[in-house]
């Protein structure tokens, strides 16, 4: 049986579809390695190239709603809709910062990072009307920049995202940047790079060994009773997140 995202986070139960860039080949050989069907994002030219295809720029999904980027109608809104009942709302999605990453947030158990200069306001809304906690961050690619653990704890490379969670009870762990590559950027981001597929399994776009943080990873996971899966012989890449769609349960 396969059930739709149901809760704000992790439902538990492995994934069995998952939303990602088709760019990286290795990535996508990796999840039907898995048994996990990959969803393909529509690259947008409102986009840089070189984020065009990432999940988390294109759409945003909670409950039974998806909230996304015109561009992804064929494939995730047809998907979502016809086959699982998800309400959805169009936006555009569009360069320059800020008004690329206004779906690029997260939800985690019952608080809501976001921006209030970036995130959609419909997304803030809802929210607020449902009794989540808002937690105020000065990123806005929050998304991007976490990589979530479970429903309390994560790993980030921004400061402040990691200053809010601290301040709010979460269990967060601080990592540097410049580990995680991103064509045409200094760097990409420690969320963009990976996805949990499984309630104690946590994918990498490529080899953990990689990040100069990654003793103080593996510990954290480790904390949490988590398994790093990884691609080998690769360096981490950020392809704007493994986003789970729907569960096995």
């Amino acid at each position: 049986m396969i059930s739709p995202l149901e809760k704000p986070f992790f439902p538990g139960g492995k994934v069995r579809h998952a939303a990602v860039s088709g760019k990286d080949k290795e990535l996508i050989i990796k999840l039907e390695q898995l048994n996990i069907q990959p969803i393909i994002t529509v690259p947008s030219k409102n986009l840089d190239n070189p984020v065009s295809d990432h999940t988390d720029m294109l759409l945003y999904i909670n409950n039974k709603t998806i909230t996304a980027d015109k561009s992804q109608y064929d494939n995730f809104v047809k998907f979502l809709t016809i086959g699982y009942g998800f309400n959805v709302y169009n936006e555009t999605i569009g360069s320059p910062y800020p008004f690329d990453c206004r779906l690029n947030t997260l939800a985690l158990g019952k608080s809501f990072f976001y921006n209030e200069k970036t995130t959609d306001n419909k997304i803030i809304d809802y929210y607020l009307n449902n009794s989540v906690k808002p937690i105020k961050v000065n990123q806005g690619y929050i998304k991007c920049a976490i990589c979530p653990v479970t429903d309390n704890a994560f790993i980030t490379d921004d400061t402040s995202i990691y200053n809010a969670a601290v301040d709010n009870g979460f269990d967060a762990l601080l990592v540097s940047k410049g580990s995680v590559k991103l064509k045409g950027y200094d760097y990409g981001f420690i969320g963009g790079c990976t996805g949990l597929i499984d309630k104690n399994v946590l994918l990498f776009n490529g080899d953990i060994n990689y990040h100069s943080d990654c003793n103080k990873i593996i510990d954290f996971l480790s904390i949490y009773n988590v398994k790093a899966e990884i691609i080998t012989n690769k360096a981490l890449y950020d392809v704007g997140s493994i986003i789970p769609l729907t569960y096995e349960v």
